[in-house]
């Protein structure tokens, strides 16, 4: 079996187990459309701390669309309870633009993200 970067996470237990389910359940009901996963911020900086950090993750789809969106708040229903903030959705084109609007907060994810 593949070892999986977010085994590499210094992250709890319960936490971690929860968030695999939570990126599995994400890659099952967006296969098609999936570009890539990104978590970014404090558990992969490595000062995550239980119960007051969260986990911060950007989907890159293929297109964006109400229904793309409502079928993650069906998912996040579920890994909001466990210390995950609702994704970032967006297209690799819409990440490419908004570059250059939020230059502080791409650099903070790009020093800090795992794919």
């Amino acid at each position: 079996m593949p070892i999986s970067p977010i085994d590499s996470l210094s992250l709890p237990e319960d936490t971690h187990e929860q968030f695999q389910g939570y990126l599995r359940d994400l890659t099952k009901a967006f296969s098609r459309d999936l570009e890539a996963m990104i978590l970014f911020g404090s558990a992969v900086r490595g000062d995550f701390i239980e119960g007051r950090s969260n986990l911060n993750l950007l989907v890159l789809v293929k297109a964006l669309s109400m229904p793309i969106l409502q079928r993650a708040g069906g998912i996040h229903a579920k890994g909001g309870k466990h210390q995950i903030v609702p994704p970032l959705f967006m297209t690799v084109e819409e990440m490419s633009r908004s570059c250059s609007l939020y230059p502080l907060e791409w650099m903070l994810m790009k020093e800090s993200h795992l794919l």
